[in-house]
């Protein structure tokens, strides 16, 4: 036999090697069968049922949705139909239709226009069928804004200069409003 038959008898093992390798080959063997006798049975059960595409983005195959996805799906879908019947309760009264009154509720909150918007509001509500009421709230006047540089107290025309110093000393028209030179020094000059 020479060298190469020598050397292939080696590769392959003894006889307790190749039995081990034998049955390792027949239990692989015997796995795969049930595994696709299972899987068999699997695609057996879902051709039996109608099968429902999975979603697919509208880019390169997508994955399927998920669970949050299907649930917000579902609620948008529901919340359309909620908007269809307002729409056609809004239409049985003649008045604007519910886009108009949204744009106008819209507006009336940004240009803070509480009367508009709680009326548009509430007409809105009212096409829901919702029972809840905006009052529209009186507008709140602002608080007039002090004339800039006029902190201190206006003084009577006949002052003398020795009362002014005594109330803090001489104070100039600065934008910080801290006292002058004369008034740090005392009114000496």
């Amino acid at each position: 036999m020479g060298l190469f038959g020598d050397f292939k008898k080696a590769l392959k093992g003894g006889k307790k090697h190749q039995e081990a390798k034998a049955k390792k080959k027949t239990a692989r063997a015997a796995k795969q069968k049930k595994l696709d006798a299972a899987r068999q049975a699997k695609s057996k059960k879902q051709k039996a049922k109608p099968v429902s595409k999975p979603y697919k983005s509208p880019g390169m195959g997508g994955p399927q949705k998920s669970v949050a996805e299907k649930k917000k799906a579902k609620a948008k879908k529901a919340a359309g139909k909620s908007w269809t019947k307002a729409v056609k309760a809004q239409k049985k009264t003649g008045g604007k239709s519910m886009n108009e009154l949204v744009k106008a509720r819209n507006a009336a909150k940004a240009s803070g226009d509480k009367s508009a918007y709680a009326t548009a509001q509430n007409q809105i509500n009212k096409a829901y069928g919702s029972k809840k009421v905006h009052k529209a709230e009186a507008p709140k006047a602002k608080p007039k804004a002090k004339p800039i540089g006029q902190s201190y107290e206006k003084e009577p025309i006949g002052q003398s200069y020795e009362t002014k110093m005594e109330k803090g000393g001489l104070v100039e028209s600065n934008p910080f409003g801290w006292p002058s030179r004369d008034a740090r020094n005392g009114g000496k000059k």
